[in-house]
C-alpha cells in the first residue's frame, strides 16, 4: 500500500509540473523574437473573419499579447504556413440534400477547405464535405 501512495504522490507532482509548464507557455508574452528561435517558418492567424500571415510563431504570440493588453481583437493561431486563399475565403456550401455516399467515379475531385464550427477542415472533395 505505501508504494501505491508514493506512486500516486509522484503522479500528482509530475502533473502539477507539466501543468505549470503548459501554463507558462500559454501565458508567455515575448518582448522580442530571437533569430535563434525554434519557431521557424510562417504561421497563419485569424482576427475574427480576417487572416494574417506572421513570419513565425514568436511574432504571432507577440502581437497576440499586445492586442490582448490593448483590448484589441482576439488573435487565434490557425495553421503552420502562410494563410492561403482557401483559408481566407472558405466556401460556405449548404446542399439541400446530403448524399448518403459519394460516387467512386465522381468528377468532383480536389481538396476543399471548409469552416466547421470555428475551425477549418480539409475534405478530399465537395461530396465528402
Amino acid at each position: 500500500l505505501p508504494s501505491v501512495i508514493m506512486q500516486s504522490y509522484a503522479l500528482v507532482i509530475v502533473s502539477v509540473v507539466v501543468l505549470r509548464d503548459v501554463t507558462a507557455q500559454v501565458e508567455e508574452c515575448p518582448q522580442y523574437c530571437s533569430p535563434v528561435n525554434n519557431n521557424y517558418g510562417p504561421a497563419c492567424a485569424s482576427f475574427g473573419r480576417s487572416f494574417k500571415t506572421f513570419p513565425n510563431l514568436c511574432e504571432l504570440f507577440k502581437e497576440r499579447c499586445a492586442s490582448r493588453r490593448n483590448g484589441g481583437p482576439v488573435i487565434e493561431f490557425v495553421k503552420d504556413g502562410s494563410c492561403t486563399t482557401s483559408v481566407q475565403n472558405p466556401r460556405r456550401i449548404q446542399p439541400a440534400v446530403c448524399p448518403e455516399s459519394c460516387p467512386a467515379n465522381s468528377n468532383d475531385s480536389g481538396a476543399v477547405c471548409a469552416l466547421v464550427g470555428s475551425n477549418f477542415k480539409t475534405f478530399p472533395n465537395y461530396c465528402e464535405m
